[in-house]
C-alpha cells in the first residue's frame, strides 16, 4: 500500500502559480478592443494599487484618446434652461465642452497605459481656457469638424499620494477652441488611513 501526500508548501505555489497565469491571461484579453469599460476598470482596480504610480518606465508614451463630437443645438438648449441661462444667450457655455470629455476620460483611466488605479480617484480641480470665441451658430454649423483630444500631460506624487493631470483640448477645423485640464488625485494609503479613521468621505 502506497500512501501519497502533498506538501502545504507546494500547495500553496500551485494556488499562486495559478493565480499569476490567471492574471496574465485577463492581462492579454483585457486589452482586446471589444473589451467593456466596466471590465476594465474592475481589472485595473485589481492589479494596481491606489496611490502608487505603476506599470510604467521611461520612455513610455501616456494614455491618450481622441473622438468627433457633434453639438445639437437643442441639446444646449436645454443645458442651458437647466444651468440658468437666459432664453435669448447665443453663446455656447464653456462647461458644456467638458460634458465631452468623460467618455475620453473614461477610456483612459481605464487604458493600460495609465499608471493609476482607477479605483477611488478623487477630482481635485479643473481649469478651462476659452481660445476663440465659442458662437453657437459656428460650433453647430453642418460642416464643422469638431474633434475632442485628451491625454495625460503629467504625474506629480505629493504627500497626499499621485496626481495626474489630464488635459482636454477642443478643435474646430484644427483650429484650437477649448483648453481643459482636470486634476486627479490617487490617495495613497497614509491618507486614506487617516481619512478613514476620522470618519470623512469624499
Amino acid at each position: 500500500q502506497s500512501i501519497s501526500a502533498t506538501s502545504p508548501m507546494l500547495g500553496m505555489w500551485s494556488v499562486w502559480l495559478a493565480l499569476f497565469l490567471t492574471l496574465v491571461t485577463l492581462r492579454r484579453w483585457i486589452v482586446i478592443s471589444h473589451v467593456t469599460t466596466a471590465g476594465k476598470l474592475v481589472f485595473y482596480a485589481l492589479v494596481r494599487s491606489q496611490g502608487l504610480l505603476t506599470g510604467r518606465s521611461e520612455g513610455d508614451s501616456y494614455a491618450q484618446a481622441e473622438t468627433i463630437i457633434k453639438i445639437h443645438p437643442k441639446n444646449v438648449f436645454e443645458y442651458n434652461k437647466v444651468c440658468g441661462f437666459s432664453a435669448d444667450y447665443t453663446g455656447l457655455p464653456a462647461c458644456y465642452l467638458e460634458l465631452f470629455t468623460i467618455k475620453p476620460m473614461m477610456e483612459i483611466v481605464t487604458s493600460h497605459h495609465f499608471g493609476l488605479s482607477p479605483l477611488g480617484l478623487i477630482h481635485l480641480r479643473q481649469t478651462i481656457n476659452i481660445r476663440q470665441p465659442l458662437t453657437l451658430a459656428a460650433m453647430t454649423a453642418e460642416d464643422s469638424s469638431i474633434t475632442v483630444k485628451t491625454k495625460v500631460t503629467e504625474y506629480r506624487t505629493t504627500h497626499r499620494g499621485v496626481e495626474a493631470d489630464i488635459s482636454s483640448v477642443v478643435t474646430k477645423d484644427e483650429s484650437v477652441m477649448w483648453e481643459g485640464v482636470t486634476t486627479l488625485l490617487s490617495r495613497n494609503k497614509a491618507i486614506r488611513g487617516k481619512d478613514h479613521s476620522k470618519g470623512r468621505t469624499h
